[in-house]
């Protein structure tokens, strides 16, 4: 592998693991055993979602389909409450990004 390309490849993957680590930090606090915030955020990252852009609302509403333990889901919930509450715009839009859980089982 070419020297750039494995120092782009290494750069990505250490974006990658501290943005897992920032989330795992705001999960640790909001579940029972913080030890397995990151398990969480992974099962998150690993979790299908619908994307459904509400222009005239502002919104992108990212509705994350529910995961296969009911503790995730409670800890995943709580996540995208402190994400809502942080009132972001997806980049080079004007429209809010705004979590929620898909309550279909």
């Amino acid at each position: 592998m070419a020297p750039t390309r494995k120092l782009l490849l290494d750069t990505l993957r250490m974006i990658a693991y501290r943005a897992e680590t920032a989330l795992a930090e705001l999960v640790a606090p909001l579940i029972a055993k913080p030890d397995e915030a990151r398990t969480v955020i992974k099962a998150l990252f690993e979790t299908a979602a619908d994307l459904h852009p509400e222009p005239e609302a502002g919104i992108l509403r990212v509705v994350i389909h529910p995961l296969g333990e009911p503790r995730l889901n409670r800890a995943v919930s709580k996540l995208l409450e402190h994400l809502n509450a942080s009132e972001v715009d997806y980049p080079g839009t004007s429209l809010r990004l705004n979590f929620q859980l898909s309550s279909a089982v």
